[in-house]
């Protein structure tokens, strides 16, 4: 799995901005949704590699065969925190929307459930793991 960080096509802050690139075209509500759907995949890349470290742990493989994968790990957080810097703004924006109505909302907050869905599904697999650690 090679792992590469960024915004990708988003500018980061203290760039030159360059008015053509297509963001500068979106709404707001886009920009969020199509951060979140890149966060979203970080997180299912964490879910993967949490599902191998559970599977390594119950085969009782060595600690030190896992290490790689809490490399991976760690990378994918850091996109992700990276990418919550660029949400901040977006999201203090979209909370105090007071009509959500519009199509990029209703998917935000398709976004968002699914989300929390993934986030909730890791720590049940991470708890295993721990579980699993515990008796190695």
């Amino acid at each position: 799995m090679t792992i590469i960080c960024g915004l990708g096509s988003y500018p980061i802050r203290g760039a030159m901005p360059d008015k053509t690139h297509p963001i500068f075209n979106m709404s707001k509500e886009e920009v969020l949704f199509h951060l979140l759907k890149k966060e979203h995949g970080y997180y299912k890349a964490i879910m993967e590699i949490t599902r191998q470290e559970h599977e390594q742990l119950e085969n009782n493989q060595s600690i030190v065969d896992i290490k790689p994968l809490l490399k991976k790990k760690k990378i994918l957080l850091s996109c992700i925190s990276e990418i919550e810097g660029a949400l901040a703004p977006l999201k203090r924006y979209w909370q105090t929307k007071t009509d959500r109505s519009d199509y990029f909302s209703i998917q935000i907050k398709h976004e968002l459930d699914e989300l929390n869905k993934l986030l909730k599904e890791i720590l049940q697999v991470d708890l295993l793991s721990q579980k699993s650690l515990e008796n190695h």
